[in-house]
């Protein structure tokens, strides 16, 4: 999807927030994100100004089709 294509922009820039999540040690919450418009940035936020976001977030994994790309995937 990403390297193969010619990168063409139209249309506007939207703000959107997809999703809310509280971390608990040790758990995880798989996001799909939605394929009605075209995302140009995705921005991961860390809410608690006490942790650095390294302590927040351990893995950021993006992918596609179930897996079978994967774009990034921070550990």
């Amino acid at each position: 999807m990403f390297d193969e294509k010619v990168v063409t922009p139209n249309g506007y820039l939207l703000n959107k927030e997809v999703s809310s999540f509280t971390p608990v040690a040790g758990s995880a919450k798989p996001i799909d994100l939605p394929l009605d418009n075209i995302i140009r940035k995705i921005l991961v936020m860390n809410t608690n100004d006490d942790e650095e976001p390294d302590v927040q977030f351990e893995t950021i994994k993006i992918d596609e089709e179930k897996g079978k790309r994967i774009i990034i995937n921070c550990l």
